[in-house]
């Protein structure tokens, strides 16, 4: 069963749907070589200006990740990453 992931965009001056849309379409390029995975949601975090919110006690933060991309929208970037674990996410706008 998956669990999810919540990823909350808060933008101003846009359309909350619209902003949300358009935060997950940036594209970021991101290398992860045996990482934590806090450090790197973090690191999406710092690089595309998303919110994510995760309840910590279901989300396996330091399960180790490696992952590399170039320019590459930031919603393929997640489902790369949190689909092996056995994660999902879900946008939101607040």
């Amino acid at each position: 069963m998956l669990r999810s992931f919540v990823i909350a965009t808060l933008l101003l001056l846009s359309p909350p749907l619209l902003a949300q849309q358009e935060a997950l379409n940036k594209t970021i390029s991101v290398n992860f070589d045996n990482r934590p995975l806090e450090k790197v949601l973090e690191s999406i975090h710092d690089k595309s200006g998303i919110l994510l919110s995760y309840n910590p006690e279901s989300v396996p933060l330091y399960q180790r990740v490696s992952y590399s991309a170039d320019d590459k929208p930031v919603k393929s970037i997640l489902q790369d990453i949190l689909s092996p674990l056995d994660l999902e996410f879900q946008s939101v706008s607040k």
